[in-house]
């Protein structure tokens, strides 16, 4: 009798297929929920660092896919991505997100590390001790795959990923993030440029066709809007590139670096750069 999750199927309810009197039982065959679902021709939108506030908001307006902050792997949402992280300043970070996710033996999309190469966040954390991180958890979360190491210096992704080795496991992605070098104060780079590079770097590894991922980048609102138009573009049409997340909706009182890359005033008026977004999307 055919079977259909488990369940015993009634002969009226059972798929057939007729061959000279013979009835077949086919079986069903149940495909996985992706876990990047196309939505557009492009990369997939994410957003970083979304605060609860805003969140509503930028869904309506930007119909984003998934959003991430440091404590989103305490929720449960299925957009919500957790992230794992290594800072020095919090070293218990790892360990009390890392036994969250054994808990809910999660099997979804997880970031591994913000910005391993900049001090004031995960850093300094060299490419090499990222990579036995790395392993490690592979090791302790193997239904989870992992986006890292979401660096911005692209010397350390090529160090990283040759330390890794063929330790690197084909459903995992790569991430990066790109800011510019020049203070943010106007465009050094163009990310199609920078983009290609990474996926160069990528593809010369053991981690060739890995999926890319933009998983932070900021264009400032003190550009003029040509170029924000120009950023987002080469974002959202980046060939190669699984998902671009952007930061961010809004940061309260944070550093006047980061004030400068949100999409909505204190008013809650879109500035430039989410206007830019915005136009970019549709």
């Amino acid at each position: 009798m055919a079977q259909a999750g488990g369940r015993p199927l009634p002969p009226e309810d059972a798929p057939t297929s007729v061959t000279r009197g013979t009835v077949v039982y086919l079986p069903i065959v149940s495909k996985p929920r992706p876990l990047v679902a196309d939505r557009r021709l492009g990369p997939e939108v994410c957003l970083s660092w979304p605060p609860q506030s805003t969140l509503e908001q930028a869904a309506s307006d930007f119909g984003f896919q998934f959003y991430y902050h440091s404590g989103s792997y305490a929720q449960e949402r299925p957009e919500a991505l957790p992230m794992l992280r290594a800072p020095e300043a919090r070293p218990e970070y790892w360990s009390i997100v890392s036994y969250k996710l054994w808990q809910r033996n999660y099997s979804g999309l997880a970031l591994l590390f913000n910005e391993p190469d900049m001090a004031e966040q995960d850093g300094p954390l060299s490419p090499e001790d990222a990579a036995a991180l790395y392993r490690l958890a592979i090791r302790t979360h193997p239904r989870t795959t992992w986006i890292t190491p979401n660096a911005i210096s692209l010397k350390y992704l090529q160090r990283f990923l040759a330390a890794v080795g063929n330790d690197w496991r084909p459903q995992d992605r790569v991430g990066i993030h790109i800011y510019q070098t020049n203070g943010g104060y106007a465009v050094s780079r163009w990310p199609g440029e920078w983009i290609a590079e990474a996926r160069q770097i990528v593809d010369e590894s053991e981690a060739a066709g890995a999926a890319l991922w933009v998983s932070e980048v900021g264009p400032s609102n003190d550009w003029p809007m040509a170029d924000l138009m120009r950023y987002y573009e080469e974002l959202l049409n980046a060939p190669g590139v699984e998902v671009v997340c952007v930061f961010t909706t809004s940061v309260g009182n944070q550093h006047w670096h980061a004030s400068k890359r949100v999409f909505y005033d204190e008013n809650g008026t879109l500035t430039p750069s989410g206007e830019a977004f915005t136009r970019t999307l549709k």
